[in-house]
């Protein structure tokens, strides 16, 4: 087995353990995940008759023992399969009325290979695309899982196994030029097996508006959560890479909304409003004057925005920004519809 290297090489072929390698095992095929393996051996029990179906996975570096397919296994020779890129369905050769046939079998849930999402993408707007770096990250380890360039005209394709998340960012070699990234939750069931990710990389340039998409906080509060590292620190370079610029950081959240009481968990923040009453009162029988008298409400409201425009701030400055090359700034209008209601995070040069 030979493995590929996070930076798209391969390495030196292995060969597989005595109890895989038994003196006649044939037809081996690495399903789509790249960690399970399924081959046909006739020298391996328990064993249907002639060659059997036999799987082994990747653990830890090593791989299992075999076992035997039995949900595909016959009394005859079983050895051409392959499998769909989804894990759902094992295609194998069978002997049909004239000829054989591909015959698609359902996996079982326990055997079940991982579904792989194929992620077809380009990049454009730099002089050399293939000078660009493109790096998937598992999350929230932030660990790369790979790390490649595209072709001469910009195109790339990566794989990635459900059963994670991750992130896919796009750097260009060059920090003149902004950068791209995208999320990709795949713990759930693989749905979908492709998947365009099309980037178009600008020079930055005074008013460019740059938005993070990759930047969220724990819920109510203006505490980053620890994913938004990897997106912030390629803000960082990219300011490093443009010292005669400065820049804002603007947080905007479209659905500000209030009461005066705490009516849902999103109300974190208070607001006090001083209303100074006049109030007229007797000084003696024939003298009146004025008082003021003051009362004090409370407003409860969600507006979080220059608090969170100010942790970004500040943890691009750990990271080496500037201060006097930033500014913060926050805003919340109202939104009347639940589904338009979302923050936005944008890097705007200067």
């Amino acid at each position: 087995v030979m493995k590929k290297k996070p930076n798209g090489q391969w390495d030196a072929p292995v060969e597989l353990p005595a109890y895989i390698n038994s003196g006649n095992s044939q037809a081996p095929r690495i399903m789509s995940d790249g960690e399970m393996l399924i081959f046909s051996s006739d020298r391996i029990q328990p064993n249907r008759g002639g060659m059997d179906l036999y799987f082994t996975r990747l653990v830890d570096g090593q791989w299992s023992r075999p076992e035997p397919l039995d949900f595909a296994n016959t009394a005859s020779d079983d050895c051409f399969i392959s499998s769909t890129s989804s894990g759902m369905y094992l295609l194998k050769d069978v002997p049909g009325q004239r000829s054989n046939e591909l015959v698609e079998y359902l996996f079982p849930p326990e055997i079940r290979p991982k579904g792989t999402l194929k992620v077809e993408g380009s990049v454009t707007g730099v002089p050399d695309p293939s000078l660009t770096y493109i790096t998937v990250y598992r999350l929230p380890e932030k660990t790369k899982a790979i790390t490649l360039q595209p072709s001469k005209d910009g195109t790339f394709q990566v794989y990635m196994n459900y059963g994670r998340h991750y992130q896919l960012a796009i750097e260009p070699a060059d920090g003149h030029y902004t950068f791209s990234s995208k999320a990709y939750d795949l713990r759930g069931e693989s749905n979908s097996m492709v998947d365009r990710f099309e980037v178009h990389l600008e020079p930055v340039k005074p008013g460019l508006v740059f938005e993070l998409t990759d930047v969220e906080f724990e819920s109510g509060s203006s505490i980053l959560m620890p994913s938004a590292a990897l997106e912030l620190s390629r803000i960082s370079r990219m300011i490093e890479g443009n010292p005669d610029r400065s820049f804002s950081i603007e947080v905007t959240l479209f659905g500000f909304q209030q009461d005066s009481i705490r009516s849902n968990p999103d109300l974190t923040e208070v607001a006090y409003d001083t209303t100074r009453i006049p109030i007229v009162y007797q000084v003696d029988s024939a003298t009146t004057a004025t008082r003021d008298s003051i009362v004090v409400r409370s407003r409860f409201h969600n507006d979080r925005t220059l608090q969170q425009a100010k942790a970004i701030a500040a943890q691009l400055i750990k990271d080496g920004t500037n201060p006097g090359r930033l500014a913060s700034s926050g805003k919340a209008p109202a939104e009347a519809i639940p589904e338009k209601r979302r923050t936005s995070i944008q890097v705007i040069a200067h």
